[in-house]
């Protein structure tokens, strides 16, 4: 991304995508023989804070979220993500969401 001129669409959805899938690592609890949190079965709720900046023209915001995830199997989780840019954009973004768990570590 350059910083030197106004982003363009892709640099602002790679940037957001970079940190909401960077968001899910404050969620994680730390493992025990008990509770593994590799295994969503024993919890398969996930929610996750959303802290990102918002590009458009030559406005710039910070923006605030959750991202709530429901495991519904191996494969599937629902869910849905909710942000607020403030400052001059002042925009509420809101979309339900299936993620497709293809690994444990590449999700779409």
């Amino acid at each position: 991304m350059n910083f030197f001129t106004a982003p363009t669409l892709f640099d602002r959805v790679a940037l957001q995508a970079f940190l909401l899938a960077g968001s899910g690592l404050m969620t994680g609890c730390a493992s025990t023989e008990e509770h593994s949190p590799l295994d969503w079965r024993e919890d398969p709720h996930h929610l996750s804070l959303v802290v990102a900046g918002t590009f458009e023209s030559d406005e710039a915001a910070p923006t605030v979220g959750l991202d709530y995830e429901y495991r519904v199997s191996d494969f599937l989780g629902i869910g849905g993500v909710v942000e607020y840019a403030g400052a001059d954009i002042d925009a509420v973004t809101a979309l339900f969401a299936a993620d497709l768990h293809l690994t444990h570590q590449f999700i779409i």
